[in-house]
């Protein structure tokens, strides 16, 4: 969980409390007011002024950037002009990009970061299709074989043509002498953006119409637990720390495949 991912501070604060060990308790001793005020302030109207943020970021032991973030984050949501929210706004996005950068890179070569806020990024943040075939792209198989691409999507190679085409005009695709091959560019939704709950809708529609999904499925887990709130945030813990553990310690192997994972924990 990262603060970069939210455009609501509250939300943050409250999802924190609920996934890690922070607690309601621990805010409101750095930020030096009553416990039940943190909650009043999570659940209501008021707002943290920019001295109690600045408390609650060294707390959460946050460098530079992510604390300019969070207090811009606070500033934005209790403006009340559109002027002062866009202006916050658009700090935020400078800080976020400049976030993610500092965050991944580790001193390799640079990636090419997009948030999703652009009609085109948002053309391919919506188009499930397009994101498979880029990720198929990154298998060296279907990168020099168009049929074999198009037969994999059930696509004629004109629909599979068009789609690639679309990822190069999009910098998301290179070619390289007779091979389409995926460059560093992604696209990084923030949690709260408008695309994010219809772009995870997609995904889960495709698992649903997928017909490898019925034939293949290797794991389908569907279940209704009564438990504590707190079981309930332990659950998510170890699930988030699971899919971490899962993806750092992937390495490149031969015979790779694409494939698709969903996860999902709401009330009922």
């Amino acid at each position: 969980m990262t603060v970069l991912e939210y455009r609501d501070y509250k939300e943050y604060l409250r999802d924190l409390c609920t996934s890690t060990d922070m607690t309601y308790v621990k805010l409101a001793r750095a930020a030096k007011f009553p416990r039940q005020y943190i909650g009043q302030i999570l659940r209501g109207k008021s707002h943290l002024n920019d001295d109690q943020g600045a408390a609650i970021a060294r707390l959460l032991k946050f460098n530079e950037l992510e604390m300019d973030y969070f207090i811009f984050l606070i500033q934005e949501n209790k403006a009340t002009s559109l002027e002062t929210k866009k202006y916050f706004r658009n700090k935020l996005e400078k800080i976020h990009i400049e976030l993610l950068r500092k965050a991944t890179s580790n001193g390799k070569e640079e990636n090419v970061y997009d948030t999703a806020n652009s009609e085109e990024m948002s053309e391919y943040v919506m188009n499930v299709e397009l994101q498979i075939c880029h990720t198929l792209l990154s298998l060296p198989d279907f990168q020099v074989d168009m049929r074999k691409l198009a037969h994999h999507l059930g696509r004629s190679e004109n629909e599979v043509e068009d789609l690639v085409l679309k990822l190069v005009e999009l910098g998301f695709v290179e070619k390289r002498g007779l091979q389409f091959v995926p460059t560093k560019r992604f696209v990084h939704i923030p949690k709260s953006s408008r695309l994010a709950e219809q772009h995870a809708k997609s995904w889960r529609l495709n698992a649903l119409s997928n017909p490898r999904a019925s034939a293949e499925a290797s794991l389908r887990f569907t279940s209704t637990i009564v438990a504590s709130k707190t079981a309930k945030a332990e659950l998510i813990r170890k699930m988030r720390g699971l899919l971490s553990e899962f993806h750092s310690n992937l390495e490149a192997a031969p015979n790779e495949h694409a494939f698709q994972i969903n996860a999902d924990v709401f009330s009922i």
